[in-house]
């Protein structure tokens, strides 16, 4: 069920989709999501960037990372929303990775898919915000698959079926594979538009469930999706031998709600990773009105855990502002995963498995 938790936030490129300027009432409420990946930041307990060690060399000058004064991430120019923020549900890399943590830099789990469990637990929070009226003006997601999947579960509309064409689909139906992806039926567009943008993917690097799909690969898979604030083709970001250093995360973070804030959707729902939203919250917890909010929105994110949070300032000042957890929030982890069979919601016609 819904209890309170932080907000956090996705990018929208506002060429296709989202109005711009500030909200009226100068208020900005973000969600955010996170899909299931045991990184260093859920380890650690607060949702701090874990310090560069023997695992995490640090990568001073890699293309694809803001510096300390970047500029707002490609795809529009920016405009103020608030968002929830949610992590992924599990993915198949998460169950390896538990029992044997050096399985993350297996090729298997190359940007890995969401299991059986995932998907509950990404429809269990669809269930929930449906119960509680909620509904962003705009999804910001990852263009990593298992966030992709995440937001087409907990925010897309219908599920597919039968066997129809693709059009109008928001993600396709696909075909099952033991042990790397979980038969789904696909689904339709929901209420909001999505923006796929490359700034709230996963700390990337070493482990190749963080490695992005070619976009030949997965867009076409996502159908749906309203625009992609992706540069290229292939992953020019990923670096087999060297992980993202937990500095340039916080930075993409910081790049990113600077972004976020100077949209004008009044709700934006995000859905990312565990480091990721880590070094978000991170950031925000620096906006926090009291050390409570602080500590609440600093907490690590489970599976498909959600918060939302809301920023009060001016967002032409993007270092300044009041952060305040609201009253949305979904625990996710393993407790959001029912017993049973996957329970796919209403179906209406759909695309073959690809």
């Amino acid at each position: 069920m819904l209890g309170s938790a932080g907000r956090g936030g996705f990018f929208l490129s506002p060429s296709k989709v989202g109005k711009m300027g500030p909200p009226a009432d100068g208020v900005k409420r973000i969600t955010l999501v996170s899909p299931a990946r045991a990184g260093n930041v859920g380890r650690r307990g607060r949702g701090r960037p874990a310090r560069a060690g023997s695992r995490r060399p640090r990568a001073e000058s890699r293309p694809g990372f803001p510096g300390p004064r970047a500029r707002p991430p490609p795809g529009g120019s920016a405009r103020p929303a608030p968002p929830p923020q949610i992590r992924h549900g599990q993915g198949f890399h998460n169950v390896a990775g538990e029992q044997d943590f050096n399985s993350y830099r297996s090729e298997e789990f190359l940007d890995a898919h969401l299991t059986e469990v995932g998907w509950k637990q990404a429809l269990g929070l669809r269930e929930a915000l449906r119960g509680a009226g909620a509904a962003p003006d705009l999804v910001v997601v990852s263009p990593l698959t298992r966030t992709l999947e995440t937001a087409a579960g907990c925010l897309g509309g219908a599920a597919l079926g039968g066997g129809a064409g693709a059009a109008g689909a928001l993600m396709l139906a696909q075909a099952g594979e033991e042990g790397r992806r979980t038969a789904c039926p696909g689904f339709l567009p929901g209420a909001a538009p999505f923006l796929a943008h490359e700034y709230c993917r996963e700390g990337h690097g070493r482990h190749p469930c963080d490695r992005r799909s070619p976009l030949r690969v997965v867009r076409p898979r996502f159908p749906g999706v309203a625009e992609w604030a992706v540069e290229t083709d292939e992953d020019t970001w990923f670096d087999p031998a060297v992980r993202e250093s937990p500095e340039h995360l916080v930075r993409r973070a910081t790049a990113f709600l600077a972004w976020l804030r100077a949209r004008g959707e009044a709700h934006i729902a995000v859905v990312s990773h565990a480091e990721f939203l880590g070094a978000l919250c991170y950031v925000l917890g620096h906006m926090a009105a009291s050390q409570r909010d602080r500590d609440e929105v600093t907490l690590s994110f489970k599976n498909c855990e959600m918060r939302t949070v809301e920023i009060r300032g001016d967002p032409a000042h993007p270092g300044h502002g009041v952060m305040r957890p609201t009253g949305l929030k979904f625990p996710g982890g393993s407790g959001a995963a029912r017993e049973g069979p996957v329970p796919w919601p209403a179906q209406a016609p759909a695309a073959a498995p690809v």
